[in-house]
């Protein structure tokens, strides 16, 4: 299993996929890190423009919660993207990872040797896993430290936060690793990147329905997160991240990228479960597959 992962491992960092997503998040961590530059003086002007006119304390202090609110707006925007990138990632790298292979005929040379099914499915999933870990671990430094170093904004408990944000690409690598055992690699793509625009759509909703107090909208966005946990898991980043020190805020500032409906702890524990459940789906069913 660990030789297929170490394998598997140096064939993601072969793909194309992953220079173009690295080539792509440069850009995109410059295009946020100029608007994050210019966002910010235009907060510290607004703000030094409010105290010069002479506030008072309390509207000082309230001044000071409502700077430190957009800058977190703005590590929201960051991680948003950033999530909707390393999703992406997991899809298009992993969309073939077995369908291609039975394909083209690369799987019955695996197959001759004495290694056990399961042990594919794991070793494939452990060497992606371990690549999109990386990758997004290193994506949201990138987004944390530009935030740092230009706003001056700082997050609380990063390591878990890091946590979190890695599990977003994982749970659809469970789920596309498992489509590519049962389907062909299309099929798989199309129905993997139809489950991330419902998780996306579904989690929108859900923040839309808390703040027109709409239950039908949230119980909408509560039941795509059960068939796809991934925004969910970014809406407890959010609302980690959105815990303003000093003072409380309105998560209606935050708009569809906070967590005015934030999900429970029971929520993420539901996301391991959901992960490792479609691994054992894919291993289950590429054991019982006829590969001919």
């Amino acid at each position: 299993m660990l030789i297929i992962a170490r394998l598997t491992f140096k064939e993601a960092l072969r793909k194309k996929i992953l220079v173009a997503a690295i080539i792509l998040s440069v850009l995109f961590l410059t295009v946020y890190g100029v608007g994050l530059h210019y966002a910010t003086n235009t907060i510290e002007q607004q703000t030094a423009q409010g105290v010069g006119r002479g506030m008072d304390n309390g509207s000082i202090a309230g001044a000071d919660i409502m700077v430190e609110s957009s800058k977190k707006l703005l590590i929201l925007l960051g991680l948003y993207f950033s999530s909707s990138i390393v999703s992406l990632l997991a899809i298009l790298s992993s969309v073939g990872v077995v369908s291609s292979e039975i394909e083209n005929g690369i799987i019955h040379a695996m197959m001759a040797k004495p290694i056990r099914r399961r042990d594919i499915i794991l070793g494939k999933f452990g060497g992606y896993a371990a690549m999109l870990s990386v990758y997004s671990a290193l994506l949201f430094l990138s987004v944390l430290l530009l935030n740092y170093f230009i706003a001056g904004a700082a997050l609380g408990n990063v390591p878990l936060l890091i946590a979190l944000f890695i599990i977003q690409p994982l749970v659809f690598l469970a789920v596309t690793l498992a489509g590519s055992t049962a389907f062909s690699t299309l099929a798989n793509g199309i129905a993997a990147f139809t489950l991330y625009i419902a998780s996306a759509v579904g989690g929108m909703l859900e923040q839309i329905g808390a703040m027109l107090s709409n239950d039908m909208l949230v119980n909408t966005g509560i039941v795509t997160s059960l068939l796809m946990p991934a925004d969910a898991i970014y809406r407890m980043i959010a609302s980690l991240v959105t815990n303003v020190p000093g003072g409380s805020i309105n998560a209606m500032f935050f708009g569809p990228f906070g967590a005015m409906s934030a999900p429970s702890t029971a929520m993420v524990v539901y996301a391991i479960f959901y992960l490792v459940g479609f691994v054992g789906l894919a291993s289950s069913m590429f054991s019982r597959k006829d590969i001919g």
